[in-house]
């Protein structure tokens, strides 16, 4: 027997595959000038994976950023989920100097404006390691989740004035 839950069950209709999702998000990681953040849920596995796989195709390093974010990644290398040249796949309190913008993509938490994630603490200028430059795309995995809206949409404005 199962029993599971997801959120917006209780809607009739159909999600939208995740293959369409991921060919929209490795045209975006293949199309876009500058760096990239994309934050994402660290227990959405197969998510990250898709970002990963999207950002080492087209030459990017993914420097991720949040504790859940670097064990959740960890343990699908370890389980041979994600498999790309090491190089590729850095924590990023290594550093990120000497590489161009371009081949720059951040993978962090905070996909719902959460306070003390690494989206939210860019957002206010406020983390130690990335701060919001002209020509940064930023990619959010997510809807808000209801109760959620009210810190998203105030993360989300402080992201676009800056």
């Amino acid at each position: 027997m199962y029993i599971g839950d997801s959120l917006g069950a209780d809607k009739p209709g159909w999600s939208r595959s995740e293959k369409i999702i991921g060919d929209n998000l490795d045209h975006t990681i293949k199309h876009a000038k500058g760096r990239i953040i994309m934050a994402v849920f660290a227990s959405n596995v197969g998510r990250i994976i898709q970002a990963v796989h999207s950002a080492v195709r087209y030459n990017r390093i993914v420097y991720l950023a949040g504790r859940s974010m670097i064990n959740n990644v960890e343990i699908c290398r370890e389980l041979g989920y994600i498999n790309v040249p090491k190089d590729y796949l850095r924590k990023i309190d290594n550093g990120f100097d000497g590489v161009s913008d371009d081949r720059v993509m951040f993978l962090c938490t905070g996909a719902q404006g959460e306070e003390f994630a690494a989206l939210a603490r860019i957002s206010r200028g406020e983390h130690q390691q990335i701060k919001l430059r002209k020509g940064d795309s930023i990619l959010v995995s997510s809807r808000a989740i209801p109760g959620n809206e009210t810190q998203m949409t105030q993360m989300l404005n402080k992201l676009l004035v800056q």
